[in-house]
């Protein structure tokens, strides 16, 4: 007679796993705020339309830091900052507010008439906007109404983001919850939500750093032919997205040699395939500043700032830090809480929250069988430091004038695709100890007698995430 296995307790509910819970979650939130949010309330909403429309008529370049949209597509954004203003002036009744999206949807697009526009966005590659392009490219076989292609655009961004971040969490090896509440952060998930290029770069860095962990720290796991595709893919997206991720696929080095068929996979992992999306956001760089340069503000000259950089790189390294000091505590807020054109910020206390739930959750949501070598701490921290600098001083090289003794345009936001590096810098240690002990009775459902408090505490929590983010959207733009 067969043994019954006497260990095994009841089967885990789907809620219990951080991916599911992130798709039903991230699908509520994200459906209600494609169509709560009035057009062009995430930031720069309205370039990122005008660069979709571009790429979904088949055009790449632009002319200078702009081109030539609909006239009636340009109406959409001149009658929205009319009436709702960007940022909002004030909340509305809905009467007024259905009011003006019923106007707005009788509004029809005719390429006959065009115009040009100014929106930076044109020098940006179309890797972050491919969902977007697809889903307007396909709108537009069936309505010719602007409104209803932002509409179609931001369920094709928000569709693909939500996918990638499922993945991620699914592919993670550890850190799974971890994963699920950086996703839930209000701000990224806002960014989901609307026409911009930031959802898809914050749920791709994060699928990047659980690839580099999957193939890093699975047990017994060798790369394979199509790991190194998958990874190489979301390598060259991810160049492709901003030239302010470029350190991230420095990451590649932590994954062991032995984990490699041969010498040969582990130098495409390690050197090619970070090579290979650097000589393309080059390239990419090169091609379209050569018709589409122009200084971002007045005194501004990226050549001239880093030409002053490497002139006077001690008095540059003193305004990095005195903009740390001074901005600090704001970018932490606009990272977390602050919404639309930074003005939905959040209760500081829930800002406090949601950094202090990070930072415990990566601690002790933590199932490896295998310590985190010294190494890839080390190194995922050289990384993450590295990364912030080069995007200050990105940001300091296009936005503020040669010299100056300060930055200007830095937003917290910026900062949310290296958020997934969190748990490979602090995460707990594996051993046998008291914190083991924790961490078992609080993620483990493997015996009937141990309670699956881990998942109803963040389940619990992703829900008031979301229902405060509705909550304050929707009273910040109608009475």
């Amino acid at each position: 007679m067969a043994q019954g296995n006497n260990n095994v307790g009841p089967a885990p509910q789907w809620w219990h796993d951080p991916a599911n819970l992130l798709l039903l979650f991230g699908l509520l939130s994200g459906v209600a705020l494609v169509f709560l949010l009035p057009p062009y309330q995430v930031a720069d909403e309205w370039r990122h339309y005008f660069r979709v429309w571009q790429l979904a008529g088949g055009t790449l370049f632009g002319n200078g830091l702009g081109d030539d949209v609909p006239a009636e597509l340009y109406r959409l954004t001149w009658e929205t900052e009319n009436f709702w203003g960007l940022p909002t002036r004030e909340p509305l009744s809905w009467s007024a507010a259905l009011d003006f999206l019923r106007r707005m949807a009788a509004l029809r697009i005719d390429e006959q008439e065009m115009l040009y526009v100014h929106f930076p966005t044109v020098l940006y590659a179309p890797v972050p906007y491919l969902s977007m392009t697809v889903a307007v490219a396909l709108g537009r076989l069936v309505t010719d109404s602007p409104l209803l292609l932002m509409y179609a655009g931001r369920l094709g961004g928000l569709l693909l983001a939500l996918l990638l971040t499922w993945g991620a969490i699914r592919r993670a090896p550890f850190g799974k919850w971890a994963f699920f509440l950086m996703a839930m952060t209000p701000v990224v998930a806002f960014q989901r939500a609307g026409m911009s290029a930031d959802g898809f770069i914050n749920a791709a860095a994060m699928l990047h750093v659980a690839l580099v962990l999957e193939l890093a720290y699975v047990p017994g796991r060798l790369v394979r032919t199509a790991d190194l595709f998958r990874l190489g893919t979301i390598t060259v997206a991810l160049c492709l997205c901003k030239q302010a991720y470029l350190i991230l696929p420095l990451l590649h080095v932590v994954i062991p040699a032995n984990r490699f068929r041969s010498a040969r996979d582990c130098r495409v992992a390690r050197y090619w395939l970070p090579a290979i999306g650097w000589a393309l956001a080059v390239w990419w760089a090169v091609s379209v500043m050569r018709g589409n340069y122009e200084p971002m503000a007045a005194g501004c000259d990226a050549m001239g700032q880093l030409g002053w950089i490497l002139g006077h790189p001690l008095q540059y390294l003193l305004v990095l830090f005195h903009d740390l000091v001074t901005h600090g505590n704001q970018y932490l807020h606009e990272l977390i809480g602050t919404l639309g054109w930074l003005d939905l910020p959040t209760a500081p206390w829930l800002v406090g929250t949601h950094a202090v739930a990070l930072l415990v959750v990566i601690a002790l949501d933590d199932d490896r069988q295998a310590a985190l070598s010294p190494f890839l701490r080390v190194w995922s921290a050289l990384v993450l430091i590295a990364s912030l600098g080069f995007v200050w001083t990105l940001m300091y090289l296009w936005w503020a004038p040669v010299g100056a003794a300060e930055l200007q345009g830095m937003q917290g936001r910026y900062f949310a695709p290296f958020l997934p590096l969190l748990p490979l810098v602090i995460a707990g240690s594996c051993r046998p100890d008291g914190r083991a002990l924790l961490r078992q009775a609080v993620f483990s459902g493997a015996r009937p007698s141990v309670p699956w408090v881990m998942p109803r505490i963040l389940g619990c929590y992703g829900a008031f995430l979301t229902i405060e983010m509705l909550w304050r959207v929707t009273g910040h733009h109608y009475q």
